[in-house]
């Protein structure tokens, strides 16, 4: 009878409110890493760069799996326009494989300056754009909406209105697939792996991904709860 009671209770609650409150909450247990981007009845931004912010990443990419950080460390004037400096590393800290993107964002569109290209500032992300509109992006590369209103289950919890790209570089191992969260930014990433049947050695445990563990937006912290959150941050940004 009780089992009943509880179908019925969640059968009469809307999708949107299921989502945010989940099982748990109904039945009064808590379930971590269920959340969606907060709502505040604002535009959603679906790529903060509010300096001091940061993302950390399990990254599958053969073996052995590993971590990355990206983080906003701080902005940098060029020919009078203010970037954001997006810093990517390791975890650990290699310091090879470290990079640093120069962004600025417009409104939903995000452009990236790369010194050695002609043009030397080109439009990497468009939010506003309707699905399958294509942009280029530096290096020949395509861009474009693949969908949107999707619902994305990651790490660091689920999150609803995400917003799925596809990045074409005319690679051998395909498009990648990148999702994006309202008010959290890139969640995941994931390539194919392979085109027309060929898989390198190293992809036999599956296709590449990244999918978010953790962040900080703005202040707030979002994703799996860590003791040692705090710590690497000191270390690694």
């Amino acid at each position: 009878m009780f089992i009943v009671t509880m179908v019925k209770s969640l059968l009469s609650i809307p999708r949107r409110d299921f989502l945010k409150t989940g099982i748990g909450g109904i039945i009064g247990i808590s379930l971590p890493n269920v959340v969606v981007g907060e709502d505040k009845g604002e535009e959603p931004d679906y790529f903060p760069l509010h300096v001091g912010d940061w993302w950390r990443y399990n990254v599958q990419r053969g073996q052995p799996p590993y971590q990355c950080t990206i983080s906003v460390s701080g902005t940098e004037e060029i020919d009078g326009k203010e970037y954001t400096l997006f810093k990517r590393k390791n975890l650990p800290s290699w310091e090879s494989q470290t990079s640093t993107r120069r962004l600025r964002k417009v409104g939903n569109k995000v452009y990236e300056y790369i010194e050695e290209r002609d043009p030397k500032e080109k439009l990497v992300y468009n939010f506003d754009a309707q699905v399958e509109e294509e942009w280029q992006t530096h290096y020949n590369c395509l861009m474009y909406i693949v969908k949107k209103d999707n619902i994305v289950t990651v790490p660091a919890g689920t999150f609803e209105d995400c917003i799925r790209m596809a990045l074409s570089c005319l690679s051998i191992y395909g498009a990648d697939s990148l999702w994006f969260a309202p008010n959290v930014g890139f969640i995941k990433k994931q390539n194919p792996g392979y085109i027309k049947g060929y898989r390198p050695p190293e992809y036999s445990v599956g296709p590449p991904t990244e999918t978010l563990e953790s962040a900080v937006i703005n202040g707030v912290h979002i994703g799996i709860p860590s003791e040692v959150d705090e710590e690497s941050w000191k270390i690694y940004k």
